[in-house]
Parts: C-alpha cells; structure tokens; sequence
C-alpha cells in the first residue's frame, strides 16, 4: 500500500496566519477557527524525547516514561495504518451539528513508527480490574477555557492490548508533526480517530467505562436503526417501535 500525506488526515489541522476561514481542496471543510488539535502545546517542540507519559489507575506499577526511554526501551516497530475521524461527512447531515464541518478529507493513510501499547501497558502490569483506557492529552480545551475539560476518549482494555495499536513517535519516516499529535499519540486503528489521543501524556487504566469529555451521552454514538434526517439529538431518546441500542464506535 502507497504511503501518502493527506493534509485532513485524522482530522490534523495546520495553523493559517491572517485569515480564519481555510479551503484545502473540494473534499475538506471550511473552518471559520482552527480546529481542535491546532495551538501551541507546551514543552512539544522543545525537547521531543523529554516528552513524558504517565501509565496509572489499574495498574501492578506505575509508569511514568520520557519518549526518549520508550524509544531504547520497547521494540520500535512501523506500520501502515489509516486513521478516519469520526467526524468525517459530517457537513452532509441536515441539520447540520457542531463540529468541523468535514465533507469527506477527514481520513488518511500514514506509515506510523512506535512501539506497541499493549508492551507498554504490560509493563505496568494491567490488573485483573482494569476494563477501560482513559486517554489524556496537552491540548486545552476546544473553547480555550482552562476551566474545562478537554477531549479525552478511551477504549476497552482488551481493545488496547490488541497487537496492532501504538504509541507513536515518527510518521512516513520522519518525526511525528506537530499537527499531528507530536511528539507521541496514541495509534488505535480501526476506531474514529479521537481515540488515537494526540500530544498524550497519561493513559489511566480503569475499573469502569471512561466517562471524559466524549464518552458520554450521545458523543461518537450512532443508533443502530435508521433515523429520518430531520430528528433532532434529544428526539433518539424518544420511544421506538424497534430497538434503540446505540453503538459507541
């Protein structure tokens, strides 16, 4: 498989000097602000493999680890993996919701370089109480207010310790950008993209389902019957003839 740069991809964003309102191409979305991922995080570009990582919670032992020491210390591996935001098509739905308004450039293929999580976890020792991964990254808040939480998703654990998730570190053969997630995100292929936390600096092992800013009520939700184009978010609640399950991927 081709390895390529998409400048959408993962819902990654580059900062524009001037002017809020960006084009990149037919197939990508028009911003009246920068999307969430764009900004200065703290400490990324000044001494990369200073970068630290905490792996706590439901753990036999606490990590807490420089990228230099993941780098020499677990087996680097690189693999071609595409990652799609969840958000992806979504300026196609009436009525249209918040977010980035991505038409369909909110997917791309990367070669992704980086060790495995599930080494990383397994070195902590991942305890027999451990159901759910919490994803913390460096970005504030999409609003800016430092009062409020940030996006922070996670997946179940045997999810996590699957062999081709990562934490990664280098992209098509060069330092992972800034943009996108650098220097370390979390690589979770086959999920929508805000479970690959980018700039992460802590994955907390749990006992229960993560509830961060994006795991709860109908956040990444889709209902798993169809849905006239026209309800509104509070009307899914309301009472169905069929089954309502929802479907947190």
């Amino acid at each position: 498989m081709a390895t390529t740069r998409r400048r959408g991809s993962a819902g990654s964003s580059r900062r524009r000097r001037g002017s809020r309102r960006r084009r990149s191409g037919r197939h990508c979305a028009v911003w009246e602000k920068p999307p969430r991922g764009d900004g200065d995080i703290l400490g990324a570009s000044e001494d990369p493999d200073g970068w630290m990582l905490t792996i706590d919670g439901e753990v036999e032992s606490p990590l807490e680890l420089s990228l230099g020491e993941l780098k020499t210390r677990f087996e680097t591996i690189t693999r071609q993996a595409q990652l799609e935001c969840g958000g992806n098509g979504r300026a196609g739905f009436n009525p249209s919701p918040r977010g980035n308004q991505w038409v369909i450039g909110a997917v791309g293929n990367g070669e992704w370089t980086g060790c495995r999580l599930k080494d990383v976890l397994e070195a902590a020792g991942v305890g027999a109480s451990a159901v759910y991964t919490a994803h913390y990254g460096a970005d504030p808040h999409l609003s800016g207010d430092p009062g409020r939480d940030a996006l922070s998703r996670g997946v179940p654990i045997d999810k996590a310790l699957e062999e081709q998730n990562m934490l990664v570190w280098g992209m098509n053969g060069e330092p992972l950008p800034l943009a996108h997630g650098g220097p370390l995100r979390v690589l979770i292929p086959g999920w929508a993209g805000s479970c690959s936390q980018k700039w992460v600096t802590r994955i907390w092992l749990r006992e229960r389902e993560h509830d961060g800013q994006g795991m709860t009520g109908l956040s990444y939700r889709v209902p798993r019957y169809p849905v006239e184009p026209s309800r509104l978010p509070q009307q899914l609640a309301a009472p169905h003839r069929g089954p309502r399950r929802l479907s947190r991927r």
